[in-house]
């Protein structure tokens, strides 16, 4: 056998904390939204708050599903998910309100969707779930500061978002090929187990 399957495979259970803080990010999207949609300085602090909030959670899950023993197939599943929908909901909402431009909304969204059809094939010809990995964790924090810089009320900040868009990008793009050779390799070691069997 070339490689392991350590990781790949894990316990089921939906009812964790850190499956909780997971799922809260995508909670968090309701009240970032309605404040983001509000008008007034007071309104976008507000929405600033829920968005870091957010991202301590992301942070959060991971620590605490590994200091408490809860990698499950459904954190797996849960973390990854919650990232794209809450930065995919929030970018089609600056998207919208032509806060961010639909090219950089383009990119953050294609990518979620190759990641995500790529893992359901994974899952179903494998009967394996992968989570998140460090270069994508990253790539989604990058973009939420990068959201977090739009959204501050402080003149003066474009050259700084301009920097992080590309940032974003660059991330984004390095992400994208992580996951595709993690895949490609992924596969490999899970056929080869499964022959051995």
């Amino acid at each position: 056998m070339t490689g392991s399957t350590d990781g790949l495979y894990a316990r089921r259970n939906w009812w964790t904390i850190s499956n909780m803080l997971s799922m809260s990010r995508v909670v968090l999207t309701i009240p970032i939204v309605y404040f983001l949609m509000q008008d007034g300085e007071a309104a976008r602090w507000w929405a600033l708050f829920f968005i870091v909030v957010a991202i301590l959670t992301d942070s959060l899950d991971g620590i605490v599903a590994r200091a408490r023993n809860e990698i499950t197939e459904e954190g797996k599943l849960l973390d990854p998910l919650a990232d794209k929908i809450a930065v995919g909901v929030i970018a089609l909402v600056l998207a919208i309100m032509e806060i961010l431009p639909w090219w950089f909304v383009g990119i953050v969204l294609g990518r979620d969707v190759l990641i995500i059809l790529a893992g359901i094939y994974i899952k179903t010809k494998y009967g394996v779930l992968f989570p998140s990995n460090k270069m994508g964790k990253w790539a989604v924090t990058v973009i939420a500061f990068t959201v977090f810089v739009i959204l501050l009320p402080v003149e003066g900040l474009d050259t700084i978002v301009q920097i992080m868009m590309i940032a974003s990008v660059i991330m984004l793009t390095l992400s994208t090929i992580s996951y595709a050779k993690r895949f490609l390799e992924a596969g490999k070691v899970v056929q080869s187990h499964q022959q051995e069997k």
